[in-house]
């Protein structure tokens, strides 16, 4: 297996009025089988509607100070730029934003990661990704942060130790502004990540935010050298059966062995 890769983050779309954020960027290099990774922050308290065909990562929280939702979806051959419904109207004083991350080379099988964990609403100066725990190899740890304050850089520590930036922090301002970032560390064995802030910010004063954090799970693959009285049959997206013909003295038998995430078992 091989981590997960960060591909590309989409440009930041932001609003002031209407409770529609529409035509959230996705980034122009996504393949099938990509996973998209969605954050969405409101300077007021509001729900925020799944957009059709996504799925919720952590529940949706609806705070007076940041309202935060965070979504994802596997990609498919044909993708559309997706928009997100408030409950409330937005204005000036109470704007929004959402930013979409792609990921490759994650599990094409059910939900492609484990352990989400949200920390926050929380006033401060330090955002910080949540502890998750890992159950395997070569997991991509993510931590996406949504902060109610147009934070134009970090002004130090950022990366934090042994993790890896995305690319350009991105904010809207207005009245009301606020900021999107993500951070991600690879994780070679299970184990438990510990939180880590993400950096030191350019705020004058403590600021509401709230991340996500989860591992990415890796495709599984693998190799077989196959002579020619082997047969492989595919029983799954993870699973192989393969099956030979084996000699014990005079009498001829055949065995079946199953393939899961690289290591065979015989099966009869």
């Amino acid at each position: 297996m091989a981590f997960p890769t960060f591909v590309a983050a989409g440009n930041l779309q932001f609003a002031s009025s209407g409770s529609t954020l529409s035509n959230i960027p996705l980034p122009a290099t996504r393949q099938e089988n990509d996973i998209a990774l969605m954050a969405v922050g409101r300077n007021a308290s509001s729900n925020t509607t799944t957009p059709s065909g996504w799925n919720t990562i952590i529940a949706s929280q609806s705070n007076s100070n940041l309202s935060t939702a965070f979504f994802w979806r596997r990609m498919t051959s044909s993708e559309s730029n997706p928009s997100v419904t408030f409950g409330t109207s937005m204005s000036q004083s109470n704007a929004g934003g959402a930013r979409i991350y792609l990921f490759r080379g994650c599990t094409t099988d059910g939900t492609p990661f484990e352990d989400p964990t949200g920390s926050g609403p929380t006033s401060n100066t330090s955002p910080s990704s949540a502890t998750v725990d890992t159950t395997g190899p070569d997991r991509l740890v993510v931590s996406l942060a949504v902060m109610d304050n147009d934070t134009e850089a970090w002004v130090s520590g950022f990366p934090p130790s042994g993790w890896m930036s995305t690319g350009s922090l991105q904010s809207w301002n207005f009245s009301g502004d606020g900021s999107i970032d993500a951070i991600t560390r690879e994780v070679a064995s299970a184990s438990t990540v510990s939180a880590a802030v993400f950096g030191t910010t350019d705020w004058s004063g403590p600021n509401f935010w709230k991340t996500a954090t989860l591992a990415l799970i890796p495709a599984v693959t693998f190799q077989l050298d196959v002579p020619e009285n082997v047969v492989v049959e595919s029983t799954g997206v993870r699973t192989v059966r393969v099956t030979w013909d084996a000699v014990d003295g005079a009498d001829a038998y055949q065995v079946r062995a199953r393939v899961r995430a690289g290591t065979a078992t015989e099966e009869e």
